[in-house]
């Protein structure tokens, strides 16, 4: 890059030399390609969002077998749903219940991944009662060693983007501790997501929380019923 000559000095009110002209505008030309450069750069290195959604202006119906515990699952005759209330917290503790019958739920759908959640609408109006039915066996599937981070199922499958990472920690926390499913993303393509619960197959809450949003390795029993795995892990 040229320098201004010495006998093209800048005056304020005179007209600009040619040179210093010239030397200012690719001075101000340099700066807007780093400028553009640098936020192309940290756009990029933002994780993306990933492919949840949730549709809160359309309510869906759903029928299925209603399994309450640990956590809300509707078991359909294709997969299976989570079920969580439409502010920060699992199943409503009535619904037990119904625990084991066939139901109707209504309430709004997220998404992600081929893998679903209700939000159930308040009120008497998210349940139908359709009799007596049968849930699926629960399945022993042995003990494995997971490798991958603790998130809130809700926020993960689309109420918030991106619903994990450090970033997310507090609001995860609060949504565990509500209630709302704790799930393992696990970098195993054979188990890639999987309920957290105690040893005993109960709730997880406190004891889990200080974990959320950390990569970690834990060992422990899974279990399947229908398409859904449990994995009963023992924290200290």
């Amino acid at each position: 890059m040229s320098e201004p000559t010495r006998d093209e000095f800048f005056v304020g009110y005179l007209p600009t030399p040619p040179g210093v002209r010239r030397f200012a505008l690719r001075i101000a030309y340099l700066a807007l390609a780093l400028v553009i450069g640098a936020a192309t750069a940290l756009a990029f290195s933002h994780r993306r969002a990933g492919p949840a959604s949730w549709d809160i202006s359309l309510v869906v119906e759903l029928e299925g077998v209603l399994q309450t515990e640990p956590y809300g699952v509707l078991h359909l005759e294709e997969g299976s749903a989570l079920l969580v209330e439409a502010t920060k917290f699992g199943l409503r503790p009535e619904a037990s219940a119904l625990e084991g019958r066939r139901v109707t739920l209504r309430g709004t759908l997220l998404q992600r991944d081929g893998d679903r959640m209700l939000a159930l609408l308040p009120g008497d109006d998210a349940f139908t009662d359709l009799g007596e039915d049968e849930l699926p066996d629960a399945s022993a599937l042995g003990k494995v060693q997971l490798t991958g981070n603790i998130v809130d199922s809700k926020c993960f499958l689309g109420a918030m983007k991106p619903g994990d990472g450090a970033g997310h920690r507090p609001c995860a926390q609060l949504c565990i501790r509500g209630g709302i499913p704790p799930v393992l993303i696990s970098d195993d393509p054979e188990h890639p997501k999987v309920i957290v619960v105690d040893e005993e197959g109960r709730p997880m809450t406190e004891k889990v929380l200080p974990l959320v949003a950390e990569e970690l390795t834990l060992s422990g029993q899974l279990f399947s019923r229908g398409d859904r795995k449990f994995f009963r892990i023992s924290l200290p």
